[in-house]
């Protein structure tokens, strides 16, 4: 085949390109193993310009060159493909990014590229790379700042959150944000494709809030999961229709095996194994009282996508848990704000808000005030240890009737939070995800408060109080009684009935 008719081939065909650059580039991977096939399938189906996913979130074991193929291949690949595009690469810290910016440049400067592609790369900093046909390449690292202006054609997302991440709430909610921020900007562009190679830290990360939040963001996803050995058959489809299918027991890749497989156990031990190689995570912290199936539980056995009007039609009783801080300094704890609810026909307890931040004392009692309205609220119980009958004027001082109960904390954060555990064990808690049609986005962040929940222990010296769980177990608290009491009708005295 004469070189320009191989030139077309490899920029038409993203498994031909990757055979070929495989032999003079990457000869550790074997791309006609099965896990490689689904990839590279799976793959070329998304980055057509006619597909109708927005995010492809890959999940994969380590040392399965998963980077190799969908970052740098990949990346290298589209940059055949298109002129004048904007690419961005972002990985989870500093070392990371320079190694897949090495991994890129060797690609691009090889004997193979520079043959069939003849494109030269201008270096302008640390960040910035500029291709000879006009593409722009950005490199980037999850806590650092993404250039404002156009958005990006094509984002490449290498293991976004890091354990340390994981195990701060300030750094996992600007992580966060970040991404929101960056997916926001690329809703109403429908060329923009981005790309997640993950591998799971703990329930709650990056791949839970992308199942659980992102579809009613209006993102749409694939999700592909591989572990590091199959626990049972099962059965993949190609695009083409072929079937790939791996047996009970069979590791994913030809170069794993039950001695290594030890090794990394003995290394890590099994819980990290279980979480990072077999994308099956577990609770991070050991004594945490919640579980990953509780929170799971309460997830999926939950009504999704209803109004609000819907959901309080749906509950006899809501209350709003409010943690307020001490102080309002940089460094200060925030004030926990949750609202819950109970429906006496169903039996259940209800997870409806959480609007916990660094409030000064008026902003979070506009907000208590504002949510109070929202979900027609027929109770109010604030912590108020730092000062009951401060707590209970500063929210009276807005001019709002609201019924207000503080309580003071007699017992330790976890002795309170065990018989709302017990809620959950027993699968009588609801997580709901709201709709709010004027807004036409989903409103109830509670990825925040679940973390907490199943990191949370007696032993979590490295992790802040936890306002947003804090706030929680007041309202639930609250609630308790009211599985022993008649629903309310428009004209009882709540104040009258329950206290």
């Amino acid at each position: 085949m004469q070189k320009k008719h191989l030139t077309e081939f490899f920029k038409n065909s993203f498994s031909g390109y990757c055979k070929y650059a495989q032999k003079s580039i990457e000869p550790t991977w074997n791309y006609d193993e099965k896990f490689y096939k689904k990839v590279i399938a799976d793959l070329t189906v998304f980055l057509r310009e006619d597909s109708k996913e927005d995010l492809l979130l890959e999940e994969a074991p380590p040392r399965t060159g998963k980077t190799e193929l969908t970052t740098h291949l990949g990346l290298t690949w589209l940059l055949t493909k298109y002129t004048n595009k904007r690419f961005l690469v972002c990985a989870g810290n500093q070392n990371l990014k320079r190694k897949l910016r090495r991994g890129i440049l060797r690609i691009i400067n090889s004997q193979f590229y520079q043959e069939y592609f003849n494109l030269k790369c201008e270096i302008n900093n640390s960040t910035e790379m500029l291709m000879s046909n006009g593409n722009l390449v950005f490199f980037t690292t999850t806590s650092s700042a993404v250039p404002t202006g156009e958005g990006f054609h094509f984002m490449f997302f290498e293991d976004y959150l890091t354990k340390t991440m994981i195990d701060s709430q300030a750094k996992l909610e600007n992580a966060y944000d970040q991404l929101d921020g960056l997916l926001s900007r690329t809703q109403d562009d429908p060329q923009t494709k981005i790309i997640i190679n993950n591998q799971r830290l703990a329930l709650n990360d990056l791949s839970d809030r992308i199942t659980s939040s992102y579809n009613e963001m209006g993102v749409k996803y694939q999700r592909l999961t591989f572990p590091y050995q199959f626990e049972e058959y099962t059965e993949y489809l190609l695009p083409n229709n072929e079937k790939i299918s791996f047996t009970e027991g069979e590791f994913l890749v030809s170069r794993f095996n039950e001695d290594k497989k030890n090794k990394i156990i003995a290394r890590v031990g099994r819980n990290i194994f279980e979480t990072q190689y077999q994308q099956k995570p577990s609770i991070i912290s050991e004594g945490a009282l919640f579980t990953r199936e509780n929170i799971k539980n309460a997830i999926e056995h939950s009504e999704h996508g209803l109004s609000i009007e819907e959901i309080r039609n749906m509950l006899d009783y809501v209350v709003i848990g409010v943690d307020p801080a001490v102080s309002t300094g940089e460094l200060s704890d925030k004030t926990g704000i949750v609202v819950c609810g109970y429906s006496v026909q169903q039996k259940m307890f209800y997870v409806l808000e959480d609007q916990t931040g660094k409030h000064t004392p008026h902003q979070w009692a506009s907000q208590v005030s504002y949510l109070y309205d929202k979900w027609k609220a027929n109770y109010v119980v604030a912590e108020g240890n730092q000062g009951g009958n401060l707590i209970k004027d500063n929210l009276l001082s807005l001019g709002t009737s609201m019924y207000i109960d503080t309580v003071h904390a007699r017992f330790g954060k976890i002795t309170r939070a065990e018989p709302i555990a017990a809620l959950y064990q027993q699968n009588k808690v609801k997580h709901i995800r709201y709709y709010d049609y004027n807004k036409e986005k989903r409103q109830n962040h509670l990825d925040i408060l679940e973390h907490q929940m199943t990191t949370y222990s007696p032993f979590s010296k490295h992790i802040k109080s936890p306002d947003n769980m804090d706030a929680m177990v007041w309202a639930m608290t609250k609630l308790v009684p009211m599985q022993k009491r008649p629903m309310l009708t428009v004209n009882d005295n709540w104040e009258r009935l329950i206290f």
